[in-house]
C-alpha cells in the first residue's frame, strides 16, 4: 500500500483552511444578516422556549445559549464564536501540534453552534456571480452543453472510481474533480463547499505520487517479476476498459455528434427524467454499501497497523 503521510497532513491542513474560510465568511456577513438590523436577526432564531437547560440544548445544540453569561447578545456571541473559530482553524493550519482530534472536535462544535443561528433558506443566501462569469456566459452554446455533459460525467459516473483498485483510475478521478471544482470556483461564489470537496479528494493521493509530481522521486528501477508484470497488464486493460465504457456511455446518453464543417459539437439528452430517476434509485444503494465497505476496510487496516 502506498504511503499516505503527506496526503494525511494535506487533508488536516485543508480541513483547517475550510473551517477558517467558513468562520471568516460568516463573521463578515453577521451584521447584514444576523445583527440587530439584519435580514434575520439571530435573536429571533434563538429564543428560549421555557424548557429546561438540557432539553433546550438537545433540541438546538449551540454554545450561543451561554452568551448571556458573558453579557453578550446572540449576534455578539456569534461574532465572538466566529473569531475564535477563525483563530483556532488558523492555528491548526499553520502549527502541526494543533492538528489534534480535540482541536477539530472544537471546530466542529463551534460551527455546529453557529449553524443553529443562521438562515435556512437557499434563495436568501444563494451564490453570486464572479467577474469570470461574464466571460463564461458568452462562450458558445455548444460549449455550454458540453460543460453540462462533463458535469454529469464527473459528478455521477466518476465518483465510483474513488474506490477503484487501480491507482491511476483513482488519480484520474481526483484530477477530474479538481478541474470541475476549480471551474465552479472561477465562475460562481459557492462559499467553501468547493474547497471542502477538494480537501476530501486529497484522500485519493499518496506519497509516491506527490513525490513524483514535485520531482523528488528517487525510486530505483528493479527487475519486475512476471506476476507483477501480469498484474500491471491486467490493471492497464481494466483502465482502458473503464475509459472506453465512460466514453461510450457519454456518447450514447447525450447523443454527441461532431460537425466538422461548422466546427461544433451537437448534443442532446437521450434519456427521460423518469429513466434518470430510476437509474439513480438503482445505483444509490449499492454505491452507499460500497462506500461503507471501503470505510470499514480502511478502519480495520488502520487498527491492524496500530496494533502491529
Amino acid at each position: 500500500m502506498a504511503g499516505s503521510r503527506i496526503p494525511r497532513q494535506l487533508f488536516l491542513q485543508g480541513v483547517a483552511a475550510v473551517f477558517m474560510f467558513a468562520f471568516t465568511s460568516l463573521y463578515m456577513q453577521i451584521p447584514g444578516l444576523y445583527g440587530p438590523e439584519g435580514i434575520l436577526p439571530a435573536r429571533r432564531t434563538l429564543r428560549p422556549q421555557g424548557k429546561g437547560r438540557w432539553p433546550q440544548l438537545w433540541e438546538t445544540p449551540t454554545l450561543l445559549w451561554e452568551t448571556p453569561l458573558l453579557g453578550l447578545d446572540t449576534a455578539q456571541g456569534l461574532e465572538l464564536l466566529s473569531l475564535l473559530g477563525t483563530l483556532l482553524a488558523l492555528g491548526a493550519l499553520l502549527l502541526h501540534q494543533l492538528r489534534h482530534l480535540l482541536v477539530y472536535l472544537l471546530l466542529w462544535a463551534a460551527y455546529l453552534s453557529a449553524y443553529q443561528a443562521t438562515l435556512t433558506y437557499h434563495f436568501e443566501t444563494q451564490c453570486l456571480p464572479t467577474p469570470a462569469s461574464w466571460f463564461a456566459h458568452h462562450l458558445p452554446v455548444w460549449l455550454h452543453k458540453l460543460g453540462v455533459v462533463a458535469t454529469f460525467l464527473i459528478e455521477i459516473a466518476v465518483p465510483p472510481l474513488f474506490f477503484a483498485p487501480v491507482r491511476r483510475l483513482r488519480l484520474a478521478a481526483f484530477y477530474s474533480q479538481v478541474l470541475l471544482q476549480v471551474l465552479i470556483i472561477v465562475t460562481g461564489n459557492y462559499n467553501f463547499f468547493n474547497l471542502l470537496t477538494l480537501v476530501l479528494t486529497t484522500a485519493l493521493l499518496d506519497d509516491a505520487h506527490l513525490a513524483a509530481a514535485s520531482g523528488n522521486s528517487r525510486r530505483k528501477k528493479t527487475p519486475t517479476s512476471w506476476p507483477k508484470a501480469l498484474l500491471a497488464l491486467l490493471a492497464l486493460l481494466l483502465e482502458l476498459a473503464v475509459y472506453g465504457l465512460l466514453a461510450c456511455g457519454v456518447v450514447h446518453c447525450f447523443g454527441l455528434e461532431a460537425d466538422w464543417k461548422q466546427r461544433t459539437v451537437h448534443s442532446k439528452t437521450t434519456f427521460t427524467f423518469h429513466q434518470f430517476s430510476q437509474w439513480l434509485k438503482m445505483v444509490t444503494l449499492p454505491t452507499m454499501w460500497l462506500g461503507a465497505a471501503s470505510l470499514a476496510w480502511e478502519l480495520l487496516t488502520a487498527l491492524w497497523r496500530y496494533m502491529v
